[in-house]
């Protein structure tokens, strides 16, 4: 078939499996190149590559390239955000709540956020947040946390100091190190670098 033909073979393949799979699950289609294939996925639902990436996709990366292809940008680009030093970050105070006191807030410039974006969009589908966990978990938020203890006699609220920093990028090397992910050592050291700033969760 024309290049025309197998593109419109693919949006039908597209069109009927993201009606029929709430779970954002494709079917692949062998007519064209897996590069192709991932670039037309975007063009044609408006989803970003890793979006609608299978968790075995990012579970099965063995090396840098592969998370460069995951994360859809060059092997070069990849190393340079994880490994060149540069200043992708812009830190500002914000106000707390309650005092005088202000919160440090380090934010990645777009394409690292873009990036670190899709990396959580992967973890979350991977990870299986029992019950009691609201934060940052889809469909949950603290309103539904909230909801639990609604009418309670007592309620005891905890706020810990410096979470983020408190989490160091040994930590998050180990953590993609061990189950499920089980990553080589390149794998580690790069996602640990993305997700990572000043040797700790931003």
């Amino acid at each position: 078939p024309t290049a025309g033909g197998r593109l419109l073979e693919l949006r039908k393949i597209i069109d009927s499996t993201s009606h029929s799979h709430s779970d954002g699950a494709f079917i692949r289609c062998s007519l064209v190149s897996e590069q192709t294939y991932r670039g037309l996925r975007y063009v044609l639902t408006g989803r970003s590559p890793a979006v609608i990436s299978s968790r075995d996709e990012f579970l099965g990366m063995r090396s840098n390239r592969d998370l460069a292809n995951y994360l859809g940008v060059p092997l070069r680009t990849l190393t340079c955000f994880a490994y060149s030093g540069g200043q992708f970050y812009t830190s500002f105070p914000i106000p707390k709540k309650t005092g005088n006191a202000v919160r440090k807030i380090d934010a990645p410039c777009p394409k690292l956020k873009e990036m670190q974006r899709y990396i959580n969009q992967a973890l979350v589908e991977i990870y299986d947040a029992p019950d009691c966990v609201h934060g940052f978990v889809p469909a949950r938020s603290i309103v539904t946390n909230a909801a639990l203890h609604v009418d309670r006699p007592t309620v005891v609220k905890v706020d810990l100091k410096s979470f983020f920093p408190s989490i160091s990028s040994s930590r998050i090397h180990g953590l993609f190190s061990s189950d499920p992910f089980s990553f080589p050592d390149e794998v580690c050291n790069t996602l640990t670098n993305l997700v990572c700033h000043n040797g700790c969760l931003p």
